[in-house]
């Protein structure tokens, strides 16, 4: 895999994952409809970001299984499915109505896997 593509995917990666762990050491629990989830990140990617994000965590799942339960594994590959079943017909697939619940899963176990991968415990309640 390409190595520019893995690196920005562990940027954009890192980066939703830090907004949430900001989130959730501010205010709490992180809401579904937390606007600023929403309208800063899952309605403005496009396939790009989403494509290198998961071809990053898939990466990680590959080579470091260990810090993965059962639930990050489904969410990458439910995300990847709609992904990949989507992003030749529309530019921003992730942000469908039909994927939004997948999307919403997959940030959810970035952030999970990024803070296994970085030792850090913030749990969501």
């Amino acid at each position: 895999m390409h190595h520019d593509i893995l690196e920005q995917g562990t940027d954009t990666w890192a980066d939703i994952a830090q907004q949430l762990n900001g989130i959730i050491q501010t205010s709490g629990p992180i809401d579904i409809n937390n606007k600023l989830i929403w309208n800063g990140y899952l309605h403005r990617w496009m396939n790009k970001e989403w494509g290198n994000m998961l071809a990053a965590m898939g990466t990680l799942l590959e080579e470091h299984p260990n810090l993965a339960q059962p639930f990050h594994h489904k969410a990458w590959a439910q995300a990847r499915d709609a992904y990949l079943k989507d992003c030749d017909t529309d530019p921003r697939c992730m942000d469908s109505k039909t994927n939004k619940k997948y999307a919403w899963k997959a940030i959810m176990a970035m952030r999970e896997l990024y803070n296994t991968a970085n030792n850090l415990d913030i749990p969501n309640q």
